[in-house]
């Protein structure tokens, strides 16, 4: 799954209006299993209705892999939260976990390409250090922004900032 081209995406955006609250809702639904057979808990609080200019795969990408890493941070009993809700300014999705958290120093280069955190978890969950770059970019590509908070041991919070359709 993680034998990605960040330049395939460019030439390939295929914008058109979409649901992101069904979709997201989708994507949760398919995280589901995943989440129950570690132990762990998925909520979702999705806002109805909000309609946003987008490619659809790649919005799913981000929230794809957005989830998987924070199913790779959390143990039995940890809990991931999505939002995604609208104000005025902007459509932000959230994705939040209560689990290991991003140390301080790590955190400037965790879009980076390639970079892993480094501690013993994340080598015996693998990864190639390309995850995180790739939503970046294509969040970025898509016109939004993405936002990282995170406190070692008590969890991490990504947050996606979308320009609202009325700006």
């Amino acid at each position: 799954r993680e034998s990605y081209d960040l330049t395939s995406t460019e030439a390939s955006l295929l914008m058109h209006p979409v649901d992101l609250s069904k979709l997201t809702e989708k994507v949760l639904d398919a995280f589901e299993p995943g989440i129950k057979d570690k132990g762990a808990v998925l909520t979702g609080a999705v806002d109805p209705m909000i309609i946003m200019n987008t490619d659809e795969r790649l919005y799913s990408e981000v929230l794809n892999n957005l989830l998987s890493n924070a199913l790779k941070a959390v143990d039995k009993g940890g809990k991931i939260r999505v939002s995604l809700n609208q104000n005025k300014k902007y459509i932000i999705l959230s994705v939040t976990d209560n689990g290991i958290g991003i140390k301080k120093e790590d955190q400037k280069h965790i879009f980076d390409r390639f970079y892993r955190v480094d501690s013993s978890r994340n080598k015996a969950l693998g990864g190639s250090g390309l995850g995180l770059s790739i939503t970046k970019n294509i969040v970025n590509q898509l016109g939004g922004d993405i936002k990282l908070s995170s406190k070692v041991g008590r969890g991490t919070v990504f947050r996606i900032y979308f320009k609202s359709p009325e700006q």
